[in-house]
């Protein structure tokens, strides 16, 4: 039994394009704007962290400065979502509206790299240092937690912390780089959309978990050791 040409016809047509449409970004326009979005991280981040400074009363020493790094990285996260999110969920297709959601899915994916890169090799050593015998713990948080009756804080809220962040930066990339490959694609495929928002929005719920474990950790563990 054959198919009718009109019934064939008709499946072809009910087939998602995966052609550009005309108003989409050039390729040479994406990528303009890919390299504008990680450029122009460094001008919000480095004031943030300028004023962080400007507001220490004592002299900044590395660890201090590397934690002001994490912790002004961390709060552009909030405003790389809020653009992101927004381009994801509003219907139709603009110039406009792919490129603030590239943009902005670009700054979320590497802020999220450089406040986890930040956290991870360059704050935390110094919370898990072992003490020497006869050490004054306020300057070895880690120790103070889990020597006393706080270890749940350590053994719960930062071992989550370390591993809930990282789904933040591996997540916001695969949804920037979604945003680069397919432009347009993104508001056409309701099916794209949704995985991409789904996905964004995890990455950034990831975040403010790992936020705010990190800032209850803080409340009840001495923060002696960023001073060394």
């Amino acid at each position: 039994m054959t198919s009718s040409p009109y019934r064939a016809a008709s499946a072809v047509a009910d087939r998602p394009s995966y052609e550009p449409e005309p108003t989409a970004l050039t390729d040479r326009e994406r990528r303009v704007l890919l390299y504008l979005a990680v450029f122009g991280l460094a001008v919000p981040v480095v004031l943030t962290v300028a004023v962080l400074l400007l507001n220490s009363a004592d002299p900044v020493t590395i660890r201090q400065f590397w934690f002001f790094v994490h912790l002004g990285s961390g709060i552009v996260i909030v405003h790389a979502f809020a653009g992101g999110l927004t381009t994801l969920l509003a219907r139709g297709t603009s110039r406009l509206r792919e490129a603030v959601r590239l943009a902005s899915t670009a700054s979320l994916a590497v802020v999220s790299w450089i406040t986890v890169l930040s956290g991870t090799w360059f704050v935390y050593p110094g919370y898990r240092a072992t003490p020497p015998p006869g050490a004054d713990l306020d300057a070895y948080p880690q120790e103070y937690l889990l020597r006393g009756h706080l270890w749940l804080w350590h053994s719960f809220g930062m071992e989550w912390k370390e591993f809930m962040g990282w789904l933040t930066p591996i997540l916001a990339t695969a949804v920037a780089y979604v945003a680069y490959r397919y432009g347009g694609l993104v508001d056409r495929n309701a099916r794209i959309r949704a995985v991409t928002v789904a996905f964004f929005a995890i990455a950034f719920l990831a975040a403010i978990l790992a936020a705010a474990l990190g800032a209850a950790i803080n409340t009840v563990a001495p923060n002696d050791f960023l001073r060394n």
